[in-house]
């Protein structure tokens, strides 16, 4: 049957990944079968079986495997989220930061992660997943989950990948290998034979009793026009064509301001098998929702490989194996010593020859022999100290090469008696396998960022949601709706709780470190502690100690302890109202008060004298204020009618030389002799 052309593209991406990771699909599936016990060449083991040899395997690579997988289980990451823009808000970053805490408990994320860091440990790389499916089966409302992917075998991913998570991958597969049963059950219809073709894109998706079944993911980057609006927000072209998002917009006068054109990524997810395409859909974030746990990396000539934590020691473990099964082998071999003595001295009794035949084999009570002197054997010489020898320096290799020492793993060393050099030791183990720990913070905080991308897109419509808090207490909140609060003491116009997740933009960060569980048993142990160095402060820190503890009834022992507690204390320890300071005794209140009274009596007249001598100095300044304008009045008056009397003067002046140019040109006119007119001399005033 020939393919589907719609999936042509898909089984070609399929074959060049698959055929890039080889090497480290390869290395992994060796590591786990050698962590595992199979550490033997399968042709040795088979001579030394047929020729019945020791074939000893002491297996020490899961206690190395165990030890960083424990590890990371005491120290789980935990997601926080972070406001970015102007529209984000602190306080819905904490809904974010509860309502991821509820999907990891709800879908049991640490089997994820658990999963994830043993195969990185194990294997070379791990993965766990982010799926979204109904709350219940009776619901409609869409949850976010955590879901383990168990087979590192499972997951072909882009080769060119270069970040340290999946935020780059342009495509993935999922695969699962059914039985001809289960894939007609699971997808009747389907075409479960091979098509004809290129074989090569054929090989391994049909064998003889099993289909390959893949999700596959594309991650396409493509174009999109991003509108600001009047009041700053940005929404794409999906979100200014939804009516019931710009509707409310437009009808407070929120319009679309400008646009410009941006890159973004849509995710498509296929279901294939090797043959066509059975389902098809968008997923509705913008990353391959596949996370992985790399383990540890190496990169030769640009090519990346990703190594198991025991990938380097398995020759020093062939080495331990091949020489304990040498030791075994020599003192197997080694011939039983005889019993030596005189010649005769078993004689009579057969029983008692047969009990010295079987001396070597058999364990017997007691031996009777008839000579005075007891018989001797020469003592076995054990095993030659060379073979012990290289078994120890082979354990020593796997721990050095490996990087765990004895006392990482619980070895005891006897040259070690200092607690500090101990955990020195500790400590220097936890750093040469601190790698696997950072590559799986790294894959949550990949988790993170996938989960809250999803978050406005899965958790749009209004619901009441339980966030859970650190301590794992759950409160219901109210998202994507508006509330009026009613009025209150401290806030008499009351409030509107508005906890819109599908606005702002948030981006996380990862805390790696023991559990609140662990941390709250390491804070009782420094109470208690505290309470024996002190056991006067018994009264005031026992309920914060039962309060820690999870013991039945705690809730009450904690409120009957707390009514021992100092007032002040016990202000603290529940919120109540801090009682008043124990005031002073009554005749000392007396004298107090009487001392006080007078003091507020020559308070009060201190204040009306300085008052007295404020308005006074206000009055002087005021008359003085006054005098001193009438003064100014009176020069400036003077000083008006002085220039108006010389303007006067000036014109009358003015005016009898006019007139006496007048006369003058009058009589010259008539040829008469000029009159002697006085000089003209301005009246006196």
């Amino acid at each position: 049957m020939a393919h589907d052309e719609n999936i042509a593209d898909a089984l070609s991406r399929y074959e060049d990944a698959e055929s890039y990771w080889s090497t480290v699909r390869e290395n992994g599936r060796d590591d786990t079968r050698f962590a595992n016990g199979d550490q033997w060449p399968d042709g040795i083991q088979a001579d030394r079986n047929r020729e019945g040899r020791p074939c000893l395997t002491i297996n020490h690579q899961p206690k190395f495997i165990r030890q960083v997988v424990n590890d990371s289980r005491q120290n789980k990451p935990s997601i926080k989220c972070r406001p970015v823009d102007s529209r984000a808000d602190i306080e819905i970053a904490e809904i974010y930061d509860g309502i991821i805490r509820h999907i990891e408990s709800t879908s049991d994320s640490d089997v994820a992660y658990d999963s994830a860091i043993a195969g990185a440990v194990g294997f070379g790389w791990g993965f766990f997943r982010i799926d979204i499916d109904y709350a219940k089966n009776d619901a409609f409302d869409l949850d976010i989950l955590f879901r383990p992917i168990l087979n590192p075998l499972a997951v072909v991913f882009d080769p060119l990948t270069q970040a340290a998570d999946s935020s780059d991958w342009r495509y993935a597969f999922v695969t699962d290998d059914l039985s001809k049963a289960e894939f007609e059950a699971a997808y009747p219809g389907a075409q479960a034979v091979s098509f004809e073709g290129d074989s090569s894109m054929s090989q391994g998706w049909y064998a003889e009793n099993t289909i390959r079944v893949a999700e596959y993911f594309d991650r396409e980057e493509i174009k999109k026009q991003i509108w600001r609006m009047t009041d700053g927000q940005v929404l794409d072209e999906d979100q200014l064509s939804d009516e019931e998002i710009l509707g409310p917009l437009a009808a407070v006068g929120i319009i679309p301001e400008s646009s410009r054109e941006t890159m973004s990524y849509k995710v498509t997810h296929r279901i294939i098998t090797g043959a066509e395409e059975l389902d098809k859909k968008t997923w509705p974030g913008t990353y391959i929702p596949i996370v992985p746990v790399y383990g540890e990396e190496v990169n030769i000539e640009g090519r990346r490989l990703f190594q198991s934590l025991i990938h380097h020691g398995k020759d020093s473990q062939r080495n331990f194996n091949y020489w304990r099964s040498a030791g075994a082998e020599l003192i197997a071999l080694a011939p039983k010593t005889p019993w030596i003595g005189p010649e005769g001295f078993i004689t009579g009794d057969p029983r008692k020859a047969e009990k010295w035949a079987s001396s070597n084999s058999e364990s017997h009570a007691y031996l009777e022999h008839a000579n005075g002197k007891p018989p001797s054997r020469t003592p076995f010489a054990g095993v030659p100290s060379g073979v012990l020898q290289e078994a120890n320096l082979a354990a020593d290799d796997m721990r050095e090469i490996i990087g765990m020492n004895n006392a990482s793993v619980g070895v005891p060393n006897p040259r070690q008696e200092s607690g500090i050099a101990l955990r020195q030791r500790r400590t220097e183990s936890d750093t040469g396998t601190y790698h696997f720990h950072d590559n799986l913070t790294r894959g949550v905080r990949c988790a993170g960022r996938i989960v809250v991308d999803l978050i406005p897109k899965v958790y749009n419509d209004a619901r009441v949601m339980r966030i859970l808090g650190s301590d794992g207490k759950q409160n219901m909140v109210p998202v994507n709706q508006r509330i009026d609060m009613p009025p209150t003491p401290q806030q008499p116009q009351g409030a509107v709780l508005n906890y819109d997740l599908t606005v702002g933009k948030y981006d996380v960060v990862v805390e790696a470190g023991p559990s609140y569980t662990t941390k709250r048993e390491e804070s009782a142990e420094m109470i208690t502690s505290a309470i024996r160095a002190a056991p006067q402060t018994a009264s005031i820190l026992l309920p914060q100690l039962m309060k820690m503890t999870d013991m039945p009834d705690g809730e009450k022992v904690t409120e009957m302890l707390a009514t021992m507690m100092p007032p002040a204390a016990r202000a603290i320890f529940d919120g109540s109202p801090m009682p008043p300071p124990p005031g002073p005794p009554p005749e000392v209140a007396m004298e107090q008060a009487k001392a006080q009274g007078q003091l507020e009596i020559q308070r009060q007249k201190a204040e009306q004298q300085l008052i007295l001598e404020r308005e006074k100095a206000a009055n002087d300044r005021q008359i003085e204020d006054t005098q001193a304008m009438a003064d100014i009045a009176v020069n400036e008056r003077k000083a008006e009618s002085q220039m108006a009397l010389e303007r006067e003067k000036a014109g009358l002046a003015a005016q009898l030389l006019r007139e006496k140019a007048t006369l003058e040109a009058e009589l010259k006119r008539m040829n008469m002799p000029e009159l002697m007119i006085p000089p003209v001399i301005p009246p006196s005033m």
